[in-house]
């Protein structure tokens, strides 16, 4: 909308401004009005109006004074229409030098007044079209000569076309803002193409209004989510580029709602050396993984410290307990410990995700061993890992224990629906095979299961050790032979399975309090009394 200034110091022509012109049907809104050209002058400075309507004759001072004063400040856009009483037509001539668009007579003319305020209105916005073209232009050579020097291509005259394009001194101090949308994944995941390049202009418009757009080519797109703005020592924020990082932020999380980190970097002599303010922008801006989101990090308090991007063994078998387990306290326990260990040791989130994507592997391994769903499960980790994409250090720990309780209860619920079947399959296994030399290592391998795994459920669900029903088949199957054959000892024994026939007598006497010859003896009497 278009602003327009009404001044005047006979009140009813203020109303008959108000009410003979559609202003909202022009584009225009009144944004003040005054009786006096000194207190003109005072808002036009404060609101800068696109339109002044103003009459000649006024006290403190004239209209003549106001449009002199005004064509003299350039940072003042205002076009002037002048109201004026016929006796006052050579007086007014001297502000048409001033280039004042309109002059009408009082008393005013409804259409006249409308025919100039829509000159105005369209004048306006053809000259808004003209300068948004030469803008396009000046952005895309400016943004190319930047890219250039940031390459390391650039040839001393890209580097004086660069310094006229951005209005530079060739020598002069300069440093570098990187503004970053925080949790941009989640913006790429919510909105489409033209909903992100809305978010992003709107952040580009609230930079380039911070700046008065007088430094507009100063800012450019690093990346979707990123900005880079050039802040030299002839800008008066450059001496306070702190506080104006700190405004910036609240004001983009005000209109915007979402939070962004922003970087800053130390100040280099010219913009020849424009790549090393951005490897220290972009080094900085990674240390928001350390910190929290929308933090306001300078280069100069972390250049002398360094991530550690060194792989070590790091001790998890603890935490696959806890979750095997389903240890919900231990879980939340170790990975606190685990990653209190990262922050100290300032280890860089690449290695982090390295060491959470080996405890997914496993358990990926695992979950296909009790012979759970592993589609679902894997589709359940790569959930995971697109909320881990772009964390904190803190929203990773909060993610990474998130997980873990998951893999806890997800285990958990595979054990209790499968331990009946895995141990009906192991006993209809073992009343098959007993005769031969099995053990779970064979049995977890014909299952495709654990053996740990099927050994400790085995004993959780039958009251006793995997080798002690072993035993019980046996002997129950030497029982029967001893029974029903004449077989010797030594073959009963190598046909339930025992290579030693002193070891089996041993295991029978365990669990029938006979030897097998007695029992055996035993049998036939018994047999003979009836």
């Amino acid at each position: 909308m278009l602003k327009v200034l009404l001044v005047d110091d006979e009140p009813y022509v203020f109303e008959g401004l108000r009410i003979m012109v559609d202003w909202e049907k022009y584009g225009f809104s009144i944004c003040g009005e005054a009786s006096n050209g000194e207190d003109a002058l005072e808002i036009i400075k404060t609101c800068n109006p696109h339109l002044v309507v103003t009459d000649i004759k006024m006290p403190v001072m004239d209209g003549i004074k106001l449009i002199k004063s005004v064509y003299e400040d350039s940072n003042i856009r205002a076009k002037f229409i002048i109201l004026s009483g016929y006796d006052e037509f050579e007086y007014a001539k001297s502000a048409m030098q001033y280039g004042v668009n309109s002059y009408i007579l009082k008393p005013l003319d409804e259409d006249e007044l409308n025919q100039a305020v829509k000159k105005v209105s369209r004048q306006i916005l053809e000259e808004r079209k003209d300068e948004e073209s030469r803008n396009k232009q000046l952005s895309f050579v400016a943004e190319s000569a930047i890219n250039t020097i940031l390459k390391g291509e650039a040839t001393d005259s890209d580097i004086k076309r660069a310094n006229f394009i951005l209005e530079l001194d060739e020598n002069e101090e300069i440093k570098m803002l990187l503004l970053e949308i925080d949790n941009f994944d989640k913006w790429m995941s919510d909105c489409d193409e033209i909903q992100l390049r809305e978010i992003r202009e709107k952040i580009k418009k609230i930079i380039n209004s911070s700046m008065d757009n007088k430094f507009d080519l100063k800012v450019f797109e690093d990346d979707l989510n990123r900005f880079c703005i050039l802040i030299s020592n002839s800008m008066d924020i450059y001496n306070t580029i702190c506080e104006y990082a700190k405004d910036l932020k609240e004001i983009i999380e005000k209109n915007l709602d979402f939070s962004v980190s922003i970087a800053i970097s130390d100040s280099v002599a010219g913009i020849k050396f424009l790549a090393d303010l951005y490897k220290q922008v972009d080094l900085a801006i990674s240390y928001k993984f350390f910190k929290d989101i929308g933090s306001i990090i300078l280069y100069k308090n972390i250049k002398d410290i360094s991530m550690n991007h060194k792989l070590f063994e790091i001790d998890i078998d603890e935490l696959k307990s806890y979750i095997k387990e389903n240890d919900t306290d231990g879980i939340k326990r170790t990975i606190k410990n685990l990653f209190h260990g990262f922050s100290k040791d300032l280890t860089a989130p690449e290695l982090i995700k390295i060491y959470i994507e080996n405890l997914e592997l496993e358990f990926i391994r695992y979950v296909q061993e009790m012979k759970g769903n592993v589609q679902e499960f894997t589709k359940k980790l790569m959930d995971f890992n697109k909320k881990i994409e772009k964390s904190t250090i803190e929203e990773l720990k909060k993610e990474a224990t998130n997980l873990c309780i998951f893999l806890g209860q997800y285990i958990d619920s595979i054990t209790k629906s499968n331990s009946k079947d895995i141990i009906a399959e192991m006993k209809h296994y073992i009343n098959k095979n007993y005769n031969k030399d099995i053990n779970l290592k064979i049995i977890g391998k014909h299952l495709y299961v654990n053996p740990v795994y099927i050994g400790r459920k085995f004993k959780q669900v039958t009251g006793m050790q995997f080798n002690e029903y072993l035993h019980q088949v046996r002997i129950e199957e030497a029982k029967k032979l001893l029974r029903r054959t004449n077989m010797k000892i030594s073959d009963v024994a190598r046909s339930v399975g025992y290579s030693s026939t002193e070891y089996f007598t041993s295991k029978f006497k365990s669990f029938t309090n006979f030897s097998p010859s007695e029992f055996k003896n035993d049998f036939l009497i018994s047999l003979h009394k009836y």
